[in-house]
């Protein structure tokens, strides 16, 4: 077994690797929104809104401020011990909400598939 610091090289490495992989897929979501935001103007941004509307921006927007947090935490800077415990606060905050929405989503779904029935609405809501 090495010193205590011999690990640290890697560490380093595979923490510069994990921020490259964060600005990567915030690349990629940025590409994303510039193709499809036509369609989205044409077919989301309806004046009546419904429960799938709402659910599409709780999954589509909160991931550019989620990202922007993890980017933060992230970069290298030295930040300050009361700012580093908000901004570990609000990403476990934003990640609970994500899952939470894609549950929503989840259980939309079955119950749309399954007739959109009462039992079935009532079954969804008392399962963790």
């Amino acid at each position: 077994m090495g010193t205590p610091n011999s690990a640290t090289p890697l560490f380093l490495q595979q923490a510069q690797t994990a921020v490259h992989f964060d600005v990567a897929s915030v690349a990629v979501s940025v590409y994303d929104w510039f193709l499809t935001i036509d369609s989205e103007l044409a077919f989301i941004w309806d004046p009546k809104w419904n429960l799938g509307t709402l659910l599409y921006f709780l999954t589509r927007y909160p991931t550019f401020i989620d990202t922007a947090v993890l980017l933060y935490s992230a970069a290298g800077y030295s930040i300050p011990p009361p700012v580093c415990n908000i901004v570990i606060v609000v990403s476990y905050w934003m990640f609970l909400f994500g899952i939470s929405v894609a549950e929503v989503i989840m259980m939309t779904c079955v119950w749309a598939m399954w007739g959109r029935g009462r039992r079935m609405a009532i079954l969804l809501t008392i399962l963790p």
